[in-house]
């Protein structure tokens, strides 16, 4: 929370919410809803008593709200739906509004305030695959432009991606393809609900391939929507290097439905595909959130992945540009005091513009615990104007947030002088690859770390063969220098699923999905025989459901061999089908996206199921496969003081899942006026944010719930409970005490001033942990440790993404008093951790405490 009464902002408070927090809109002058992605519910906060007074749970992966009609209207992007919550009774179970679009993102309230408006991130462009037989039986593909080099071997088989244009299927010659698709593909970029009957009443089609945010105009009430358009019906690289993809707004009327499409970079001059630095330095890409004025004559565009946030004209024309810091995400406009706040998301920091001059001032968000690995490479994966030719393209152009786009691209060079190897084959029997390799579907890079070789095919050994993708596709100078894509990789390589949606908060598998039997299936994945006698796990290893192999061509009846994929997101590849007249996605499941379900893809003459019922639960099991990232990683309950056998049932498989180690476990709340913190210390204990302290059990933590003195209880990544719990800014001072001394919990360089922590002549030292030498340090951590009461000792070392590093010491000691620990700057497997921030935890019987420690080589 920021004070403006002043002549820049002051950040007064700070407020834990939930994991991700992706979305905070205002209900009335004293509560706000916040939105959080990865805990799957929403904080409502009492902004005077500055705390969460209310948590509700909304479904898989929320994204947005509005208010309309006395209602919350809030978007759950991973279920395609809108919950519409009673605000003056939330105890009435929301209703769910069921969306024909694909993962929607962002909601708006009409200038009348009769409609909202849902926009949808995966809205698709009309475009599908054909299946490579269908294709051949169907005369083969147009004929390649440019020509095939002739050293080549004749192309394989490959499918195809057409596009329904005026009721017919084209490919990117006008060949004709109806016969062969039966279905439509929706275009539904916009969804637009009643906010009185509840009801759909329209959707807008046009409006972008991949939409991002949306603003309605406050006086036309035409919809202005950020996004971008996806050229996926041209083949090639040399025909799409460089203008693949328009970053644009569309302007859309709220009467007619027409949208209006605009260029952002108009003055990109495409007939040179080398481009230059000033055109570079214009472009606007990635267009993310936009807000208008009150005269709606004027809008602006954060462009997240050029550091700008873009000036535009009430018909969508660029006026001028407003140089800002990486990543803006999120604007409000202050139109009494002639700014515009930005919320920078690379540097955790306000931005204010005055709009008088387009100056900028920034402000910081406080302590700021990102890893050293996502602050140098998240700019390179993100940012454009260095990584292509004209400025608007990036890795994230197509890889959206490090996910999926939804689509299809032929990506293949028939102008290549050679085949391509396959990057893994022991035994020599793989013929290489064709360059003419057809269309695959854009893939997540998340939990990619460890599952090479990559790429559908598996033509690439590392990461690092992608380089060649910023001159060949993005029109680059050259590739990027070794450093830089390295920083690129170690960001890449952080990137995680969440958790599956369909998995219980323990992580185990639900008994019944989509009526069929995942857990079934699991045995038939494992022990099923499936697969000629042998099991699926032996090809789709756990845990990630790859192994590294490449299965040639013969064995999958395809032109082409395939590396094993990975299986952690097949969950968020349905709404596919091709049997029904209609379907909201044109891509599903395999490399081109041409199978519509899990289900159709185990009809495969491979494998053999004794009944349908079988197939049906190896399917469910599939939908539900474990993403790495456990349900109670940002899992949630707020405590009122009232019976609440739900949050207690919550409560208990949350405790449960953190002794064992899976997650860590913080509370937040507020004792005798003051903001309080805890972390779970295991066997239901929790240890507060004050050092003088016990450890409380579980009772005497809810004892001090009550209605305005809420209790909320959140699950974390486990490495991260000290943090998030007790000490914000992890300077060693618990946050409680900080308040005590007058100095700022989330700021490292604000402590107390002098230490209560010094024992009296004769008296047992307090269980403490210090860093005895140097520090920072290249060479090794000299460490001591006090305990006051006798029993078990750990000490651990994490990183700064809460990954245990090295478990250092894990005993009973039978006395107390001091001991010493060194650290040799070694992970578990004997090897040299890398120069960064990482934090030394000791965990007694009494006490946790934590201390961090910088590594420099």
């Amino acid at each position: 929370m920021f004070d403006l009464t002043g002549s820049q902002p002051v950040r007064t408070r700070e407020i834990m919410v939930g994991l991700e927090p992706v979305s905070v809109r205002q209900r009335t002058a004293n509560e706000v809803w916040v939105v959080n992605h990865v805990s799957d519910d929403i904080s409502i906060v009492d902004l005077s008593l500055g705390r969460v007074v209310t948590t509700l749970q909304t479904g898989d992966e929320p994204t947005d709200v509005c208010f309309a009609n006395g209602r919350a209207f809030v978007v759950v992007s991973q279920e395609d739906r809108v919950l519409v919550f009673d605000t003056l009774d939330l105890t009435i179970p929301p209703i769910a509004i069921d969306l024909a679009l694909s993962d929607p993102r962002s909601i708006a309230l009409s200038a009348a305030g009769n409609h909202v408006y849902v926009n949808a991130l995966e809205g698709g462009n009309r475009t599908t695959a054909i299946d490579f037989q269908i294709v051949s039986a169907g005369g083969g593909p147009p004929a390649p432009d440019p020509p095939m080099n002739g050293a080549l071997p004749p192309a394989p088989d490959v499918g195809l991606i057409v596009r329904q244009t005026g009721g017919n299927w084209l490919d990117e010659d006008g060949g004709n393809w109806n016969a062969e698709v039966p279905y439509t593909v929706l275009d539904h970029d916009v969804a637009e609900i009643d906010v009185a009957t509840l009801n759909v009443t329209r959707y807008f089609e046009d409006v972008g391939t991949n939409t991002y945010n949306i603003a309605v105009n406050p006086v036309t009430g035409e919809l202005l929507v950020t996004g971008q358009e996806a050229d996926n019906l041209t083949r090639f690289v040399p025909k799409l290097r460089a203008a693949f993809l328009e970053n644009r707004v569309t302007r859309v009327d709220a009467f007619t439905g027409a949208p209006a499409p605009v260029h952002l970079n108009s003055h990109i001059n495409y007939g040179d595909p080398a481009g230059n630095a000033s055109e570079r330095a214009l472009s606007l890409s990635m267009p993310l959130d936009v807000a208008f004025d009150s005269s709606g004559t004027v809008a602006y565009v954060a462009s997240f992945g050029s550091g700008k946030v873009g000036v535009l004209d009430a018909a969508g024309n660029v006026t001028g540009r407003i140089d800002v810091e990486g990543g803006p995400a999120g604007l409000a406009l202050d139109e009494g005091r002639n700014r515009l706040y930005v919320y920078h998301r690379f540097a955790s920091s306000l931005g204010v513009v005055d709009l008088g001059d387009f100056s900028l001032t920034t402000q910081s968000l406080g302590f700021d615990p990102t890893p050293q690995a996502v602050l140098s490479g998240r700019p390179v994966f993100y940012e454009s104007e260095d990584a292509s030719a004209h400025g608007d393209l990036s890795c994230a152009s197509c890889h959206l947030f490090g996910g999926l786009d939804g689509i299809a691209w032929d990506l293949g060079d028939p102008t290549a002088s050679s085949m391509i190897p396959p990057a893994s084959d022991p035994f020599n029997l793989l013929p290489d690859f064709h360059p003419m390799k057809g269309p695959m579907t854009t893939q997540s890079l998340k939990g990619l770390a460890g599952t090479e070789p990559l790429h559908w095919r598996g033509d690439k050994a590392a990461l690092a063969d992608f380089n060649s993708t910023f001159p060949d596709l993005l029109g680059r100078a050259s590739t990027l220098p070794a450093g830089t894509f390295q920083m690129l990789e170690d960001f890449v390589f952080s990137m995680r699923y969440p958790s599956n949606p369909f998995r219980s908060l323990d992580n185990q598998l639900p008994a019944g999905l989509n009526g069929a039997d995942p857990v079934n299936g699991e045995q038939l994945f494992l022990t099923g025989g499936l697969v000629g006698g042998a099991e699926c796990v032996s090809c789709h290893a756990l845990p990630t459901g790859e192994n590294g192999l490449i299965i040639p061509a013969g064995a999958l009846q395809e032109s082409e061999g395939k590396v094993v994929p990975q299986l952690r997101n097949m969950y968020e590849k349905t709404r596919f089908d091709n049997q029904a007249a209609t379907t909201v996605r044109g891509f599903g499941y395999i490399h081109d996206g041409s199978v519509d379900d899990l289900f159709t893809f185990l009809d495969f003459s491979g494998f053999n199921f004794a009944s349908t019922s079988d197939q049906e639960d190896v399917a469910a099991f599939l939908l539900a496969f474990d993403t790495g990232t456990h349900p109670g990683i940002g899992a949630q309950w707020t405590f009122d003081g009232g019976i609440d056998p739900a949050g207690s049932a919550r409560l208990a498989t949350l405790e449960g899942e953190a002794d064992a180690g899976a997650i860590g476990l913080v509370a937040k709340g507020t004792v005798s006026g003051q903001p309080r913190g805890w972390t779970y210390a295991g066997g239901g204990f929790w240890t507060p944010d004050k050092e003088s302290e016990a450890d409380i059990a579980e009772a005497t933590l809810l004892a001090t719930a009550g209605v305005g003195t809420e209790i909320t209880i959140t699950g974390v990544p486990d490495g991260c409970q000290w943090r998030l719990g007790v000490d914000r800014d992890l300077d060693g001072y618990r946050d409680g005490d900080e308040r005590d001394a007058g100095s700022d919990p989330g700021d490292p360089a604000s402590t107390p001033q002098t230490s209560t922590d010094v024992a009296s002549p004769g008296a047992v030292a307090p269980t403490s942990l210090r860093i005895a030498g140097a520090n920072p340090t290249g060479d090794v951590a000299l460490l001591q440790y006090n305990v006051s009461v006798p029993g078990p000792a750990r000490l651990e070392v994490f990183d700064l993404r809460g990954r245990r590093i090295r478990t250092l010491a894990n005993e009973r000691q039978s006395k107390t008093g001091t001991y010493a620990q060194q650290w040799n700057l070694r992970n578990e497997a004997g090897d040299r951790v890398p120069s960064g921030v990482y934090f030394v935890r000791l965990r007694a019987a009494d006490k946790t405490d934590v201390r961090k420690i910088t590594v420099i080589h």
